[in-house]
């Protein structure tokens, strides 16, 4: 990875956090509230290269009857997964086709024709969310920040908000075997470890601007769990942060969690682990994680 480049200085909010830790969760929430705009999977693979997304837009408008919702899933099934895949994202974030056109027609304009390393795909996901936020009047706008570079997205946008979510990692290796995830318990907790310490780094070394929740309190203790978050947020907690399960967003259309998150806030899938994994299992977990892990299990 190059060194990261500034790209922004818009008071942007990042969701932070690792498959299955409650990060779409976090993202609907704050979706819900009146003067933010928020993406989940935003951010593109490498290798995209845009002048042929720009062709797939148009082609899976057409297979779709003109129906952005379903051209990314038309596009998959026509053969063009990776495409089919980055406009499928593109309408779970509330773009519309030609908020997508506009931005791919910036990126272009700014040289960019093919993403490569991560400044790159930053880029290519700020700019799509941008086009939603600029036309809605955000404070704020934003994605889901699925990777642990909390401090390279720091100097990319010296500006921008970190919430990230960190969860009992039994329950993380118990929900990613669920869902069918291609991971070793040991890469998963590797993963959960790496995560888990550039999130305690960002809210440490920047208290002002970062944040960081355990899913089990956010689910149980909501009220209280959010107000402490959006005090390092530029806008206020409003109500409709709690009705998020009832609001119009986006990621309730065609998102792989929508029935989950239509359930509103629920703390049943808190120990599921318990109900999946061996004595041996947990123990593997537990000894991975080391002390760490002590302050994010879920309680007895």
């Amino acid at each position: 990875m190059r060194r990261a480049k500034h790209i922004d200085d818009a008071p942007m909010l990042f969701v932070c956090g690792m498959s299955r830790s409650g990060t779409t969760l976090l993202a609907t929430i704050f979706d819900a509230h009146g003067e933010i705009a928020m993406g989940s999977e935003l951010i593109p693979g490498p290798g995209l290269v845009l002048a042929e997304v720009c062709d797939a837009l148009e082609r899976g408008l057409e297979l779709a009857s003109g129906d952005f919702a379903q051209a990314g899933a038309a596009l998959r099934s026509a053969g063009r997964r990776e495409h089919g895949l980055v406009l499928t994202r593109c309408a779970r974030a509330g773009l519309s086709a030609q908020q997508t056109r506009d931005a791919l027609a910036a990126l272009r304009a700014e040289g960019l024709e093919q993403t490569g390393d991560f400044p790159d795909r930053m880029r290519m996901a700020w700019r799509l969310i941008r086009e939603r936020g600029l036309a809605e009047r955000a404070a704020l706008f934003g994605f889901k920040l699925n990777t642990p570079a909390l401090a390279a997205s720091h100097a990319m946008f010296p500006n921008a908000r970190f919430v990230s979510i960190v969860r009992d990692p039994r329950d993380v290796v118990a929900s990613q075997r669920k869902r069918g995830f291609d991971r070793t318990t040991e890469e998963i907790c590797k993963a959960w470890m790496t995560y888990t310490k550039a999130a305690e780094a960002m809210a440490a070394k920047h208290p002002d601007v970062a944040s960081l929740t355990r899913y089990e309190v956010l689910v149980s203790e909501p009220q209280d769990e959010l107000a402490r978050i959006f005090d390092v947020l530029p806008v206020d907690l409003e109500e409709s942060v709690f009705a998020f399960a009832s609001s119009g967003s986006a990621v309730f259309r065609g998102h792989p969690n929508a029935e989950q998150l239509r359930r509103g806030f629920f703390d049943s899938s808190v120990g599921t682990w318990r109900e999946t994994l061996t004595d041996g299992e947990a123990a593997q977990i537990e000894s991975a994680c080391g002390r760490r892990m002590a302050a994010y299990a879920a309680a007895a």
